[in-house]
């Protein structure tokens, strides 16, 4: 008696498939982000430092361009020596404020008494001033140094892992011809992966670029009103930066706050915030918009859930890598006629620019 055959075009059937492959695909994704973490990264990495070894090429001595070896040790030397430089000053400015915290906490609780004052509602002002002393700034500065570095103590796998992804590189046109014998399978590859690093490297780049710029112009706005630790909050306004929507608010309410307490002024804090605001408004807003030429074509809500999915499996980490993660899944999704249909549904515009 021969056995049942299974209706593989069973709606039912393969909707539980696709469920259960989400699922294990999740479940991978948070059992091993100790892995991924650092492998996503580098592969970013390999993006950033390939772009500027390609810069670094136009430069020719006596008419002949630095070899790719040479230019590739150059930008690595480079990048291990702005993380360590980073990592100074973190530590550097991290002590400072746990030293200065007595003072901030002074200022504030002048501050909430003032408010209290006025509204009446002392019973509140009472209670967080209860929570607010120093032990507890100590606490939350010392947690906040510690996330910085568990994510700085994977620069050395992400360092190794760049490293040997820029010497393979050459390798991977005979790998892919391969695996890929067919010709035409060969080009639909190519056309897909030259799409992806495309995308990827010029999100990076001009999202790099764009985020130093906005760090410079916040590091004078903060010397030019006297705002501690200007250094840092520009660090921050950098690497927060990429992060959509709630990244430039939190780099912009961070500062504020701090010179509402420097300062004993909520005038100066609100034109704190106002400045860098204005800035993060002017280099997301025109021109980043002006240096990429075209946007990553997602949809404003899919942004929003990518960053609400990654924040949720990988913390900070993955809000970063929250918005080139999903660009490289819808333009996977759109070279291929059975997922078209889904790439287009998280598509901003609706639809794909045929190269």
């Amino acid at each position: 008696m021969s056995k049942p055959e299974i209706n593989k075009s069973n709606p039912l059937l393969r909707a539980s498939l696709w469920f259960l492959l989400v699922g294990l695909t999740i479940t991978f994704l948070i059992y091993f982000k100790g892995i991924l973490i650092p492998f996503i990264y580098a592969i970013f990495a390999a993006f950033l430092v390939n772009e500027l070894v390609m810069l670094l090429g136009r430069i020719k001595i006596a008419g002949r361009a630095l070899p790719g070896w040479f230019r590739s040790l150059l930008v690595l030397l480079l990048v291990i020596s702005a993380g360590v430089t980073v990592v100074e000053i973190i530590a550097a400015n991290v002590n400072q404020i746990i030293r200065k915290s007595p003072e901030y906490i002074a200022t504030f609780e002048v501050l909430l008494s003032q408010a209290a004052e006025l509204t009446g509602a002392e019973d509140i002002s009472k209670e967080i001033q209860n929570q607010i002393n120093p032990k507890n700034i100590n606490t939350m500065a010392s947690g906040i140094f510690n996330s910085f570095s568990s994510i700085l103590a994977n620069l050395f796998m992400i360092l190794l892992y760049t490293i040997f992804m820029l010497a393979e590189r050459g390798t991977i046109p005979i790998k892919l011809k391969a695996i890929f014998p067919n010709t035409e399978h060969q080009e639909d590859v190519n056309v897909v992966l030259g799409q992806i690093g495309d995308a990827v490297q010029q999100y990076l780049s001009v999202k790099t670029l764009v985020s130093f710029l906005t760090g410079v112009l916040g590091y004078i706005i903060l010397v030019l009103f006297g705002v501690d630790f200007p250094v840092l909050w520009a660090f921050l306004i950098f690497l927060l930066n990429f992060i959509p929507y709630l990244g430039a608010f939190i780099a912009t309410i961070l500062p504020a706050l701090l010179a509402v307490f420097q300062f004993e002024s909520l005038l100066t804090g609100f034109f704190v915030f106002l400045a860098i605001q204005g800035t993060q408004t002017l280099m997301g807003s025109i021109v980043e918009p002006r240096l990429s030429g075209k946007t990553l074509n997602l949809s404003p809500t899919i942004v929003l859930f990518s960053l609400a999915f990654w924040g949720t499996l990988w913390g900070i980490v993955g809000l970063a890598i929250a918005i080139p993660l999903t660009s490289v899944l819808v333009i996977t999704l759109a070279e291929f006629p059975s997922t078209r249909n889904v790439a287009i549904l998280l598509s901003e515009k609706g639809k794909f620019e045929e190269e």
